[in-house]
């Protein structure tokens, strides 16, 4: 009875770690199907982990710049606290001022902002906003076919 209980229990445990393997086998193909997918591969040797870990990113850097400025500044009471910054650290995918500033609905905004008349008269203000047209017609994709 004894041996069949023990013959049991190193069968039920054998049986977890079979499933635990396969279970590991499955995150690793998931792993390596998703790194695929992606176009990255996620296993470094450690040497390469450690030392990049180690590293300081650009925006560390110029932070580090920065902070010795104003400390030299501190310092001495001379040198140039504001340091331009050799190039945008990222692209900045947006409108320009010019393009912004040529869209007459700002333009009539900053008018009825100016004299006060945008938080008084807000229907008429949005009715007067609403028949003023875009500079440019919208993308048929970005109109609501909701209505409400």
């Amino acid at each position: 009875m004894a041996e069949q209980k023990n013959f049991e229990r190193a069968r039920i445990r054998s049986e977890k770690e079979y499933d635990e393997k396969e279970r590991e086998a499955r995150l690793e193909t998931l792993r390596r199907i998703g790194r695929r997918r992606l176009g990255i591969d996620l296993v470094r040797n450690s040497e390469e982990d450690n030392s990049t870990a180690l590293l300081s990113t650009k925006a560390w850097i110029e932070h580090a710049k920065v902070a010795e400025a104003e400390r030299l500044h501190r310092l001495t009471g001379c040198g140039n606290i504001e340091m331009p910054l050799k190039s945008e650290l990222f692209p900045l995918n947006t409108y320009s001022d010019s393009v912004i500033l040529a869209d007459n609905r700002i333009l009539v905004e900053n008018i009825l902002r100016e004299k006060n008349l945008l938080l008084n008269n807000a229907y008429a203000v949005s009715k007067m906003l609403k028949e003023i047209s875009p500079p440019s017609r919208p993308r048929p994709d970005t109109i609501s076919q909701l209505v409400l």
